[in-house]
């Protein structure tokens, strides 16, 4: 092959260093890949024909929904090509032997754009949207190219040779209608490329021409043109909570074009009352207002697989972005549940991993998660020990209304076995009131103490007592002497979560703490009995023992406003390094409140 013949540069375009490991045309000359995206290329990175758009200064991978435009630009504005013409290619094509060849005719026969498909239907417009095009008839008329509307053809995909001097024309033409695409039908960005492509070259009178045969390209889902299958894209319940001020919008009357998109994606008629929290109020504002106001549609720089290892309890959700992104979202922002290792240091991680095969910040924080940090989570249950506070008989305490003995005495022992059949902590359970616990199983992962305190709790609350509960149980516990943290959970109650609260603590403490004391600050554990903002939940808390002084010398009087509750939230605060400070995971709470006597 003589050098004037080698006028022609093959791009495909390609997102998956494996595919083109595997992908061979030998026969085929000047072929080169583009890698795209954020995947990893350990092993591709040193190959001459492979380039890495990511590494290049002029890449624009950041900007959604531009897809195979991002090739074009990368390919018109790094000075890469050193031929007249460039064929770029998606990935998902079988070549012919014979596509260098041929192609290299049709450009000396004067041919500036080739298209590797069989024309398609002509761009043309049907109302707002068409089943079968799905061009926005504003945009087209901003591009002044309205009199090619059913004129001329359409080519069916981004499988293009075209001339290095019309690529970079193109490309800077389309950069300058690309905000009104945005601001227009943001959602469907990356359609337009490849539908103004055909319009710009016809209205260029750019000489063009089809070759059939050259490359057989697989349409995947998607490929497929129907604006329907963008509903990947966008999902309502999501939607409606990173936007939570569209239930209060008023959407009516409908316009046509939204009644047309929900029988187009066969959805029930919508009536003219939308508001609220529905499927219909979140689709019929976001094509009415919401991506005119780029309206979020996912959480920004979210991981939901770094979530989900990070809070491992999460695992009986459905794993995938959707339903992960809804619960941190719902209740994971309430929990301070993390999202990522904000100081994960990656080099010094790949400099300790030689042999790792990953290459993304991403990638290394879950190989981390998944790898190391659960050999720290062995034996979690030795780190713990469980104190059930109990005062069997309250007496005359104050702000006690579940006084009856025989019902705090069922209480416990519901409590107690639970605790013992389903999970494998050790447990303490310290009574205040000096009572016989003869109606507590004998169990080798059960310590029974009984001693006769809370005297000074009917005048200073039940809080008073709590704190010389657990004084005592760990000044004569066995188990409570060899464990690093404490549990203290009322003793009447199943903390029915209590496996995912630990492994939870554990884990904020190896990637975010240290933390030595934390509680639940939610204001509304117990229906009906809301709590002030500045105290926490004392149902359970955990501490490091070496916070007990700390403790001690707080004042606690229920009658004087210093609720124990109030003490915790402060030490909190004192003691965390953090702003705002590590809120435990909401517990699941099993049991009756005895300040109200109602359900939690």
């Amino acid at each position: 092959m003589s050098d004037s013949d080698m006028d022609l540069e093959i791009y495909i375009v390609c997102h998956d260093q494996n595919i083109i490991l595997n992908t061979q045309y030998p026969n085929i000359p000047n072929l080169k890949y583009i890698f795209v995206g954020q995947n990893s290329f350990d092993k591709i990175y040193d190959k001459p024909n492979v380039i890495i758009a990511r590494n290049y200064p002029n890449n624009i991978e950041s900007q959604k929904y531009l897809l195979s435009f991002t090739a074009w630009y990368l390919l018109a504005k790094n000075n890469i090509c050193t031929t007249s013409h460039v064929a770029i290619l998606e990935y998902d094509c079988t070549l012919s032997p014979s596509l260098y060849q041929q192609t290299i005719s049709e450009i000396k026969n004067g041919y500036q754009a080739i298209s590797f498909m069989q024309y398609g239907s002509p761009v043309r417009q049907i109302g707002y949207l068409n089943q079968v095009t799905d061009i926005n008839a504003d945009i087209v008329r901003i591009t002044g190219m309205s009199h090619l509307i059913n004129q001329c053809p359409w080519f069916h995909t981004t499988n293009q040779c075209l001339s290095l001097s019309l690529l970079r024309t193109f490309v800077n033409w389309f950069l300058n209608i690309e905000p009104k695409i945005r601001e227009y039908d943001f959602l469907f960005l990356s359609w337009y490329h490849e539908r103004l492509y055909s319009m710009y070259v016809s209205h260029q009178n750019i000489k063009h021409k089809v070759i059939p045969g050259l490359v057989e390209h697989t349409f995947s889902e998607s490929h497929t043109l129907s604006k329907s299958n963008s509903l990947q894209y966008f999902d309502w319940q999501l939607y409606m909570e990173l936007n939570p001020d569209v239930r209060n919008i008023d959407l009516s009357p409908i316009p046509k074009h939204v009644a047309i998109y929900n029988r187009y994606v066969k959805k029930s008629h919508i009536t003219h009352s939308t508001s609220g929290y529905n499927e219909s109020t979140a689709k019929n504002h976001f094509i009415q207002k919401g991506q005119r106001e780029h309206r979020l549609l996912r959480i920004p720089n979210f991981n939901w697989k770094i979530y989900s290892a990070l809070n491992p309890d999460l695992k009986e959700l459905p794993q995938n972005e959707i339903s992960l992104s809804l619960h941190y979202l719902q209740s994971g922002v309430k929990e301070s549940r993390l999202t990522t290792i904000n100081n994960f240091d990656l080099s010094s991680y790949k400099n300790n991993n030689p042999n790792l095969q990953i290459n993304t910040k991403e990638d290394c924080i879950l190989h981390y998660l998944e790898t190391q940090i659960y050999y720290q989570m062995i034996n979690v249950e030795e780190r713990f020990g469980i104190l059930l506070s109990a005062t069997v008989n309250v007496g005359d305490c104050c702000y006690v209304d579940r006084r009856n003995v025989s019902d705090r005495i069922k209480d416990y022992q519901k409590a107690v076995n639970f605790y013992l059949t389903q999970t494998k902590f050790n447990l303490t359970f310290v009574d205040n009131s000096g009572y016989d616990l003869s109606f507590l199983p004998d169990h080798p992962r059960l310590e029974k103490i009984s001693f006769q305190g809370n005297k000074s709790g009917k005048d200073l609350g039940k809080g008073y007592g709590e704190r010389e509960t657990i004084n005592y149980g760990v000044e004569n516990s066995k188990y409570l002497s060899s464990c690093q943290y404490l549990i203290k959970i009322t003793g009447r109650l199943i903390i029915e979560n209590i496996t995912q609260i630990t492994t939870n603590f554990l884990i904020n403490n190896i990637i975010s703490g240290p933390y030595d004391l934390v509680a639940n600050r939610d204001n509304n554990l117990l229906p009906g009995f809301p709590q002030g903002q500045n105290q926490v939940n004392s149902q359970i808390f955990i501490f490091d023992k070496k916070c007990l002084p700390k403790l001690n010398q707080q004042i606690i009087n229920d009658k004087a406003g210093r609720s124990i509750e109030m003490v915790i939230y402060d030490l909190i605060k004192e003691t965390s390094s953090h702003v705002p400070p590590f809120n435990m995971l909401r517990p699941k709470i099993i049991g009756v409140s005895g300040t109200v006597s109602k359900p939690y």
